[in-house]
């Protein structure tokens, strides 16, 4: 019992960590194709279009105003024009 626990909670660091390198290579690649600016900007949303957003861990937002929700369970969620996408960005959670 102790030792299925345990494992349960590595692959739960396993995919956090998945999941938060993901995001990492995300915002390198942005960056590298036009920059990341710094300044924080208010995003035109509902917040009843992200609502559908499973264990969200962190959020970025892309130059060109899109905002990239990374979920615990390994999703990559993109809010654009005011509307969360049905198609994640990346899907990990096979992954792990």
């Amino acid at each position: 019992m102790r030792r299925e626990i345990h494992l349960r909670m590595v692959r739960h660091v396993v995919l956090l960590a998945v999941v938060a390198l993901s995001a990492v290579v995300v915002l390198v690649f942005l960056h590298a194709n036009g920059g990341v600016t710094a300044t924080l900007r208010s995003a035109e949303f509902d917040d009843r279009s992200v609502t559908p957003i499973f264990s969200p861990i962190d959020l970025a937002f892309a130059p060109d105003g899109r905002m990239l929700i990374a979920t615990q369970p390994g999703l990559l969620r993109v809010h654009k024009d005011g509307e969360l996408l049905q198609t994640p960005a990346l899907d990990l959670t096979g992954k792990v």
